[in-house]
């Protein structure tokens, strides 16, 4: 009764040769969704993202000289001098950073004692700060007296019956010093 035209004649394909590509692609499809939540899954499981703060220091004693400072390993924000201070053998001795990167873990600062010669390190664990904490807050070192002094302020004044900040440079504001000796004004 039909008139045998291209629209009745069944396709060269057979049925099961169909089946295993339908198959095949289900199965590659399967895979790309696996794949995309696995690295979904570890780029969550990595540890803290970035956070918006900044990091900034300041060497406030004409007697010292910072050598050297490192605020983590974050590689993408100046957080170390670069390599052309070093090898010129002179460190800025104050600079700041604002962005959205991971609060580092530890903070490594080395300065002289310009009349003496002395050379001194410090290694300060940040680890036990949980990272909010440094929300859109800044992480300062600054050598002082001869010391090192690391505080977490805000650009927020701290209320008028709190103690000034120890870091004379931030004095009004609130802050938290983390080393040498915990204290907090709010």
């Amino acid at each position: 009764m039909f008139a045998k035209d291209s629209f009745h004649q069944v396709p060269a394909i057979h049925f099961a040769e169909t089946m295993t590509m339908s198959h095949s692609i289900t199965r590659r499809i399967g895979r790309q969704l696996a794949l995309m939540l696995a690295s979904a899954i570890v780029v969550a499981c990595a540890g803290p993202a970035g956070v918006p703060h900044s990091f900034n220091f300041e060497n406030l004693d004409a007697d010292a000289e910072i050598l050297y400072y490192q605020y983590g390993d974050d590689t993408s924000m100046p957080t170390r001098p670069s390599p052309q201070e070093m090898a010129r053998g002179k460190v800025a001795q104050s600079s700041g950073v604002y962005g959205t990167f991971s609060p580092a873990r530890e903070l490594v600062v080395r300065w002289r004692i310009r009349s003496t010669g002395e050379v001194r390190q410090e290694q300060v664990s940040l680890a036990r700060i949980d990272a909010n904490a440094f929300r859109d807050n800044v992480l300062f070192f600054a050598i002082e007296h001869g010391e090192l002094l690391v505080v977490l302020h805000r650009y927020t004044a701290h209320a008028p019956e709190q103690p000034d900040c120890p870091l004379r440079v931030r004095r009004s504001y609130q802050c938290t010093v983390i080393y040498p000796r915990y204290f907090t004004n709010f």
